[in-house]
């Protein structure tokens, strides 16, 4: 994707009026065409001097996890926890680069030893700014040890993208209750005692997720993580029952939560050596419809401006008002739509929508659990 158009793309997420956790995976996905890095995470803040929502691209070890999260993430007591970068910087200075900014000392701490080295971390870029609230928020981009440190031009471009973060983290009253289909999904492989013995990396991060509406120091108990919930560990059992002959509810569960609406479906699978059952459990993440038309429109050949005209078709505006909210003429809009229909193949509105509402990817990968 060339760099205009993933900037017009960002910009669009941004812009979508819709709760920040249900943007901030898209968002941060869609930086790497903008900023080459390993992966990405957020973290709110909402009490001064302490993070209080975090989301990761990476999935972090249990064990790992466990330590950043608890030792690492807010304890004041550690020089090298996460809450010390805004220390680094100048007064004023929104964008940090850990090649420029950390101190030799810090690849001899704990947390360079304990958390960077084995997840193979390099260098650190993020940005620090506030809200209208006044509360410091923090994106971070991350590489590895095989790839090169954050450039100046990195910096420079990270520093342009941070007012539209900022108007997403103020753009929290989004009022559209259609969920769709992503195409985000993830499988749980767990025993008849609710233990995951199977994980794909997007199950992993799912569950997370739809069990814990926010993720920060003792949010989540790390030891139990590779449990399932009790709701969803219910859902084994109407299998199991199912199975049996009796009369019990299908094994399907809707859990709602900032992250987005997250769809759990159970399966019976053989039974192993020691005769305890599997359970094949798969969980689909759906997100407002507008954000998942935005992950389609990304691979689509239209302008920036074509994919905002969808986008308010989609919303179901007529190209009347679609025309003042974007001031320009009628006739405007109209030309725009009928170039749509050209690039996509369509011919009407209702088949402009279907191409739209298209799943876009399937990122399953099943992994076992070390």
């Amino acid at each position: 994707m060339k760099l205009s158009a993933a900037t017009a793309h960002f910009r669009q997420l941004c812009c979508l009026n819709a709760p920040s956790q249900m943007l901030m995976p898209s968002i941060l996905q869609s930086l790497h065409d903008l900023i080459g890095s390993d992966s990405n995470a957020f973290y709110w803040s909402t009490t001064p001097g302490r993070i209080t929502n975090a989301y990761s691209e990476e999935p972090m070890p249990r064990d790992i996890a466990a330590l950043f999260y608890d030792e690492f993430l807010n304890n004041p007591k550690r020089p090298d926890s996460a809450i010390h970068l805004g220390t680094l910087m100048r007064p004023g200075q929104i964008v940090g680069n850990s090649t420029q900014l950390f101190p030799a000392a810090f690849y001899g701490t704990d947390n360079y030893n304990l958390i960077w080295r084995p997840l193979r971390r390099k260098a650190l870029l993020w940005a620090r700014f506030q809200d209208r609230n006044g509360n410091f928020h923090c994106i971070t981009l991350r590489r590895l040890i095989r790839e090169s440190p954050f450039s100046n031009q990195d910096e420079q471009r990270l520093a342009q993208l941070v007012p539209y973060l900022r108007y997403t983290l103020g753009a929290d009253g989004y009022n559209n209750d259609e969920n769709a289909d992503q195409g985000e999904s993830g499988l749980i492989i767990a025993d008849e005692k609710g233990a995951v013995r199977y994980h794909s990396e997007q199950g992993k991060k799912l569950l997370l997720l739809a069990a814990h509406p926010t993720v920060s120091t003792g949010t989540v108990d790390w030891r139990m993580h590779d449990t399932l919930p009790m709701r969803i560990r219910q859902l084994c059992l109407r299998v199991y029952g199912i199975s049996a002959g009796q009369h019990v509810s299908p094994p399907q569960a809707v859990i709602k939560n900032p992250w987005g609406e997250f769809v759990f479906r159970a399966h019976l699978l053989d039974a192993v050596a020691n005769e305890q059952w599997l359970f094949g459990i798969t969980i689909q993440h759906r997100v407002p419809l507008a954000l998942k038309l935005m992950a389609t429109m990304k691979l689509l050949n239209l302008s920036a401006r074509q994919k905002e005209i969808c986008l308010l078709l989609a919303q179901g505006k007529s190209h009347g008002a679609i025309a003042t909210q974007l001031t320009v003429r009628a006739t405007t809009v109209a030309d725009h739509v009928q170039k749509i229909y050209y690039k996509l193949g369509v011919h009407n509105h209702s088949e402009l929508l279907k191409r739209l509402r298209e799943n876009n990817s399937d990122r399953s990968n099943i992994k076992a659990i070390h």
